[in-house]
């Protein structure tokens, strides 16, 4: 493939309609795009989408119950989220590949092939552009998804055993209060 030379691309982002002014607030966005699209316009890439969120979290949190194992340290927690993170968002990539160019091509109109579905995308990308296509980008993805899940994960397990360890306090506390005898609990 031959890269575009940069007089080129910067002709490709010149604005064509130069009295053309973005819309000034997400209701004046929302509302041009219903018009343009429809409904069905924000609903882009939906089945995609759902059918990579079960592999991806199914992997996730069974990635990261292994590298666990029950250990309860927030260090570890981070370390296993971001694993489990990466290694499930690697294994679902091409899916997320395919949902990001129907949810573009819905948005901005098609920059080459028209995708009619997802098989359709997922069959145009390997015959035109090649299996190593489902991948671009995959590097920026993996970091932010690998942080935000070692994230999401930590904050998780600390917050459980804050409420474990209150938990805990409380049941000891209520122990100590009572005290029994053969005829029943009395209070102290």
């Amino acid at each position: 493939r031959v890269m575009p030379s940069l007089p080129s691309l910067q002709s490709s982002f010149a604005d064509p309609n130069p009295t053309f002014r973005p819309p000034k607030s997400l209701y004046q966005f929302a509302s041009a795009f219903y018009r343009q699209k429809g409904i069905q316009g924000f609903y882009a890439g939906c089945g995609p989408a759902s059918i990579q969120i079960i592999p991806y979290m199914g992997l996730n949190f069974a990635i990261y119950d292994l590298l666990t194992s029950g250990d309860r340290a927030v260090v570890l927690s981070a370390y296993a989220g971001t694993i489990s993170g990466s290694i499930s968002k690697i294994l679902v990539y091409p899916i997320d590949t395919v949902k990001k160019r129907i949810q573009a091509q819905a948005v901005f109109g098609p920059a080459g092939d028209t995708y009619f579905g997802m098989v359709d995308c997922f069959v145009k990308i390997y015959r035109h552009e090649g299996y190593a296509a489902f991948y671009r980008g995959l590097l920026p993805s993996v970091l932010k998804t690998g942080i935000a899940t070692g994230l999401s994960f930590s904050l998780y397990r600390g917050t459980k055993n804050l409420l474990e360890g209150m938990h805990d306090d409380l049941q000891i506390s209520n122990q100590e209060g009572k005290h029994t005898t053969g005829s029943g609990t009395l209070e102290r």
